[in-house]
């Protein structure tokens, strides 16, 4: 007799603070910018090896290059209105992970301040 083999999605969440500290003003700067560069980089690094494998243009990809062009130039007029000798920024960049598959995955904590 012919049975139908069930398959079962395994899900997992782990969760570490990526950043969370508390800076002067020109630290905080260069931590922000540094974390919004570094993202548009790799993104740009995505785009162009998708376009050499099979011409895909990665419309969503540059639409979120775009966007974060915009929150880093918000971003620095926002700054650059406030004053360096009486200002901290506490930044906090928790990074959630999901991990959906159809195999079992490890059960470990993640909790790091990186």
């Amino acid at each position: 007799m012919w049975k139908q083999k069930l398959k079962v999605m395994t899900k997992s969440m782990h969760q570490f603070k990526l950043v969370n500290s508390t800076y002067e003003l020109s630290e905080a700067r260069d931590v922000l910018f540094s974390l919004i560069n570094d993202k548009i980089n790799s993104i740009n690094g995505t785009i162009f090896s998708r376009y050499l494998k099979n011409g895909d243009d990665s419309e969503h990809l540059r639409n979120r290059v775009e966007e974060l062009k915009e929150v880093k130039l918000k971003l620095m007029d926002y700054l650059l209105e406030l004053n360096d000798e009486d200002c901290r920024i506490k930044i906090s960049c928790p990074v959630i992970i999901e991990i959906e598959s159809n195999q079992s995955v490890p059960n470990k904590e993640l909790d790091t301040v990186l």
